[in-house]
C-alpha cells in the first residue's frame, strides 16, 4: 500500500468511509452522491490498485469497494471499538494534511468564513483528542460545538490561512466549495 493510500484511508475513515467485514477479513467501502461523481472518481484513482471494479451508480449514488486485504485489519483495530468508529488514540501520529483534506471533503462545510466538520458520530473525549491533535500537530485552533448529545468541530477563522496552506492542494476542484474563499492568499506563501 502506498503512503498516499495510507493517508487517504485515515481521512476517509474519519469521514464517510467504512470497513466492511468479508468472509476473508475487511474491505473499504466508499459511497457518495451523484453530485460528487468527480470526488468518487478521485478516490477510485487513489485506491485503484486495490479495487476490481470502478465506481457504480446505484440509487442516485456512486460507490465502490476495495478487495479484502490484511492491511485493513490494522485500520479496523485502530478505528473501531466493536462496530463503532472512533478517533484513534494515535491520531496525532497518523493524520496528515492529505488525510485532513479527505476528512473535510467528506464531512466539512464552509460556515461563515470558517470550516465546520460534521463529526457527530464521535464522543466528547474523542473530540478533545482531535482538537489537541489539530493544535499540536498543525497549529489549527478549533472549537467543539454541541447540539444536545452530538458534537462537531468548528475550525476558527484565525486558523484558515494554516488550513488552506495544508489542504488546498489536495482538494478535488469540485469540492472547493467546502472551503471559505481563499482570501488568505498573502499568507499562503509565507
Amino acid at each position: 500500500m502506498t503512503s498516499s493510500q495510507q493517508q487517504f484511508i485515515v481521512g476517509t475513515l474519519l469521514g464517510d468511509g467504512c470497513l466492511l467485514q468479508t468472509t476473508k477479513g475487511y474491505c473499504l467501502r466508499l459511497h457518495h452522491g451523484v453530485r460528487q461523481k468527480d470526488y468518487i472518481e478521485w478516490k477510485y484513482q487513489i485506491m485503484k490498485s486495490l479495487v476490481n471494479t470502478p465506481p457504480k451508480l446505484c440509487r442516485n449514488a456512486y460507490y465502490f469497494r476495495t478487495v479484502t486485504n490484511p492491511v485493513f485489519d490494522w485500520y479496523r483495530k485502530v478505528f473501531y471499538k466493536g462496530k463503532t468508529k472512533i478517533i484513534p488514540e494515535n491520531i496525532k501520529e497518523i493524520l496528515t494534511p492529505l488525510g485532513l483534506a479527505v476528512w473535510i471533503m467528506d464531512d466539512g462545510s464552509k460556515d461563515k468564513g470558517c470550516v465546520r466538520i460534521s463529526s457527530h458520530s464521535f464522543n466528547y473525549s474523542e473530540h478533545l483528542r482531535i482538537q489537541k491533535c489539530f493544535k499540536d500537530k498543525f497549529g489549527i485552533k478549533c472549537n467543539i460545538q454541541r447540539a444536545q448529545d452530538k458534537f462537531w468541530l468548528w475550525i476558527r477563522a484565525e486558523s484558515m490561512p494554516i488550513l488552506q496552506r495544508l489542504v488546498r492542494s489536495h482538494f478535488v476542484p469540485s469540492m472547493l466549495y467546502k472551503l471559505p474563499r481563499n482570501d488568505y492568499s498573502t499568507h499562503l506563501n509565507e
